[in-house]
């Protein structure tokens, strides 16, 4: 008996484990970014009790954006590997600037107009 408990307890650990890998290797993904940068910005709606239809809502999208730029170059270049457009879009915040500055501008426009589309269909739904 404490033998089946034992390799079910194995078995639930690598469960686990798989899962933790699965998290980890799928994190770099644009979408995925813009999903939880949306989720952050839903947060900020409810406890601060914003109003979604006020000017400063623009300031806090690009707070929310902001925040979500990774800044560690492995990050940078992680996001580069599993979405290559953001290597070859031009920004126009970073013209003459060191080409992870372009990857970040990059993904910054991109989490922009995500949270701005889904500030919109929050105001659709309201």
């Amino acid at each position: 008996m404490d033998k089946i408990q034992a390799l079910e307890n194995e078995n639930k650990k690598l469960k686990e484990t798989i899962e933790e890998y699965r998290k980890e290797k799928n994190k770099y993904y644009m979408d995925d970014l813009i999903d939880s940068a949306c989720e952050e910005l839903e947060d900020i709606i409810k406890h601060e009790e914003l109003d979604i239809n006020c000017d400063d809502m623009q300031d806090t999208i690009h707070e929310v954006a902001d925040s979500n730029i990774p800044i560690y170059y492995y990050d940078i270049a992680q996001y580069c590997a599993m979405n290559t457009h953001l290597l070859t879009n031009k920004s126009e915040f970073a013209e003459d600037a060191e080409p992870y500055k372009h990857v970040q501008c990059n993904i910054y426009e991109e989490l922009l107009d995500g949270l701005n589309e889904h500030l919109n269909e929050l105001k659709e739904e309201a």
